[in-house]
Protein backbone atom coordinates (compact mmCIF):
# COMPACT_ATOMS: atom_id res chain seq x y z
CA UNK A 1 0.00 0.00 0.00
CA UNK A 2 1.12 3.53 -0.77
CA UNK A 3 -0.55 6.51 0.92
CA UNK A 4 -0.38 10.21 1.76
CA UNK A 5 -2.57 12.87 3.34
CA UNK A 6 -3.51 16.42 2.30
CA UNK A 7 -5.47 18.71 4.57
CA UNK A 8 -6.73 22.27 4.90
CA UNK A 9 -8.38 24.52 7.47
CA UNK A 10 -11.46 26.39 6.24
CA UNK A 11 -13.02 29.35 8.06
CA UNK A 12 -16.53 27.95 7.58
CA UNK A 13 -19.17 25.95 9.39
CA UNK A 14 -18.76 22.16 9.14
CA UNK A 15 -22.28 21.85 7.71
CA UNK A 16 -21.43 24.27 4.89
CA UNK A 17 -18.30 22.26 4.06
CA UNK A 18 -20.29 19.02 4.13
CA UNK A 19 -22.92 20.48 1.80
CA UNK A 20 -20.26 21.41 -0.78
CA UNK A 21 -18.53 18.02 -0.56
CA UNK A 22 -21.64 15.86 -0.71
CA UNK A 23 -23.00 17.68 -3.79
CA UNK A 24 -20.44 15.94 -5.97
CA UNK A 25 -22.33 16.65 -9.20
CA UNK A 26 -21.34 20.33 -8.79
CA UNK A 27 -17.58 19.80 -8.27
CA UNK A 28 -16.97 20.80 -11.88
CA UNK A 29 -18.40 24.27 -11.20
CA UNK A 30 -15.76 25.21 -8.62
CA UNK A 31 -12.92 22.68 -8.65
CA UNK A 32 -10.02 23.14 -11.09
CA UNK A 33 -9.20 19.44 -10.71
CA UNK A 34 -12.54 17.76 -11.21
CA UNK A 35 -14.08 18.69 -14.54
CA UNK A 36 -17.20 16.53 -14.40
CA UNK A 37 -18.85 13.96 -12.13
CA UNK A 38 -21.48 11.50 -13.32
CA UNK A 39 -23.90 9.60 -11.13
CA UNK A 40 -26.45 7.22 -12.68
CA UNK A 41 -29.95 8.72 -12.79
CA UNK A 42 -31.23 5.46 -11.34
CA UNK A 43 -29.22 5.88 -8.10
CA UNK A 44 -31.58 6.28 -5.17
CA UNK A 45 -28.83 6.95 -2.66
CA UNK A 46 -25.25 8.21 -2.76
CA UNK A 47 -23.87 5.38 -0.62
CA UNK A 48 -22.52 2.62 -2.88
CA UNK A 49 -23.57 4.61 -5.93
CA UNK A 50 -21.41 4.17 -9.01
CA UNK A 51 -19.53 7.36 -9.83
CA UNK A 52 -17.42 8.52 -12.77
CA UNK A 53 -14.99 11.42 -12.34
CA UNK A 54 -13.38 13.30 -15.23
CA UNK A 55 -10.20 14.81 -13.80
CA UNK A 56 -8.01 17.60 -15.09
CA UNK A 57 -4.57 16.36 -14.03
CA UNK A 58 -1.10 17.68 -14.76
CA UNK A 59 -0.74 14.94 -17.37
CA UNK A 60 -4.10 15.64 -19.06
CA UNK A 61 -7.67 14.45 -18.65
CA UNK A 62 -8.20 11.18 -16.79
CA UNK A 63 -11.28 9.15 -15.96
CA UNK A 64 -11.78 7.46 -12.58
CA UNK A 65 -14.66 5.00 -12.20
CA UNK A 66 -15.70 3.67 -8.85
CA UNK A 67 -18.22 4.05 -6.07
CA UNK A 68 -18.94 5.97 -2.91
CA UNK A 69 -17.82 3.52 -0.24
CA UNK A 70 -18.61 5.53 2.91
CA UNK A 71 -20.98 8.38 3.61
CA UNK A 72 -21.46 9.58 7.18
CA UNK A 73 -22.77 13.14 7.57
CA UNK A 74 -21.02 15.44 8.27
CA UNK A 75 -17.75 13.66 8.97
CA UNK A 76 -16.74 11.25 6.21
CA UNK A 77 -17.08 10.74 2.47
CA UNK A 78 -14.99 8.07 0.74
CA UNK A 79 -14.50 7.31 -2.93
CA UNK A 80 -13.12 3.93 -4.04
CA UNK A 81 -11.85 3.66 -7.62
CA UNK A 82 -10.68 0.51 -9.42
CA UNK A 83 -8.58 0.80 -12.54
CA UNK A 84 -7.39 -1.88 -14.89
CA UNK A 85 -4.35 -1.05 -16.97
CA UNK A 86 -1.49 -3.42 -17.63
CA UNK A 87 -1.29 -3.42 -13.83
CA UNK A 88 -3.98 -3.75 -11.18
CA UNK A 89 -4.72 -0.78 -8.95
CA UNK A 90 -7.27 0.44 -6.44
CA UNK A 91 -7.31 4.07 -5.40
CA UNK A 92 -9.19 5.48 -2.41
CA UNK A 93 -9.91 9.06 -1.42
CA UNK A 94 -10.90 9.04 2.26
CA UNK A 95 -12.29 12.45 3.27
CA UNK A 96 -12.60 13.31 6.95
CA UNK A 97 -14.11 16.50 8.32
CA UNK A 98 -13.86 17.88 11.86
CA UNK A 99 -13.88 21.17 13.76
CA UNK A 100 -10.80 22.66 15.41
CA UNK A 101 -10.59 24.70 18.63
CA UNK A 102 -11.20 27.94 16.68
CA UNK A 103 -14.47 26.58 15.30
CA UNK A 104 -13.09 26.26 11.77
CA UNK A 105 -13.65 23.19 9.65
CA UNK A 106 -10.73 20.87 8.99
CA UNK A 107 -10.85 18.74 5.85
CA UNK A 108 -8.38 15.90 5.41
CA UNK A 109 -8.11 13.65 2.38
CA UNK A 110 -6.17 10.45 2.87
CA UNK A 111 -5.09 9.04 -0.51
CA UNK A 112 -4.42 5.29 -0.67
CA UNK A 113 -3.21 3.05 -3.45
CA UNK A 114 -3.64 -0.72 -3.18
CA UNK A 115 -2.52 -3.27 -5.72
CA UNK A 116 0.51 -3.86 -7.84
CA UNK A 117 2.41 -1.24 -9.76
CA UNK A 118 6.08 -0.46 -10.30
CA UNK A 119 7.45 1.83 -7.59
CA UNK A 120 8.26 4.62 -10.05
CA UNK A 121 4.73 4.44 -11.49
CA UNK A 122 3.23 4.58 -7.98
CA UNK A 123 5.35 7.62 -7.21
CA UNK A 124 4.35 9.44 -10.41
CA UNK A 125 0.65 8.61 -9.95
CA UNK A 126 0.80 9.63 -6.30
CA UNK A 127 2.33 13.04 -7.11
CA UNK A 128 -0.25 13.78 -9.81
CA UNK A 129 -3.21 12.80 -7.66
CA UNK A 130 -1.86 14.57 -4.58
CA UNK A 131 -1.54 17.80 -6.61
CA UNK A 132 -5.08 17.31 -7.91
CA UNK A 133 -6.49 16.85 -4.39
CA UNK A 134 -4.54 19.83 -3.01
CA UNK A 135 -5.97 22.06 -5.78
CA UNK A 136 -9.45 20.68 -5.02
CA UNK A 137 -9.14 21.56 -1.31
CA UNK A 138 -7.76 25.04 -2.03
CA UNK A 139 -10.69 25.72 -4.38
CA UNK A 140 -13.12 24.46 -1.72
CA UNK A 141 -11.56 26.82 0.84
CA UNK A 142 -11.70 29.79 -1.55
CA UNK A 143 -15.33 29.07 -2.47
CA UNK A 144 -16.56 28.77 1.12
CA UNK A 145 -14.54 31.65 2.54
CA UNK A 146 -15.52 33.91 -0.38
CA UNK A 147 -19.19 33.05 0.18
CA UNK A 148 -18.86 33.90 3.88
CA UNK A 149 -17.09 37.18 3.07
CA UNK A 150 -19.69 38.10 0.44
CA UNK A 151 -22.51 37.46 2.92
CA UNK A 152 -20.83 39.66 5.54
CA UNK A 153 -19.94 42.35 3.01
CA UNK A 154 -23.50 42.55 1.64
CA UNK A 155 -24.83 43.50 5.07
CA UNK A 156 -22.39 46.40 5.32
CA UNK A 157 -23.25 47.67 1.84
CA UNK A 158 -27.00 47.63 2.46
CA UNK A 159 -26.66 49.13 5.96
CA UNK A 160 -25.21 52.25 4.30
CA UNK A 161 -28.52 52.87 2.50
CA UNK A 162 -30.62 52.99 5.69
Amino acid sequence: MFSCTVDIEIAANLDEVWLQLVNIEFYGLWSPSIVHVELPASSTTLLSSPVKFTLNTLSGRQIRKGKISELSAPHSLDFHFSRAYNWWLEERWLMRMSVNEKGNALVEIHLEYLGWMKTSAFHHEHLLTKALLEAHLIALKEKLETLAYDEDGDDEIFDGFN
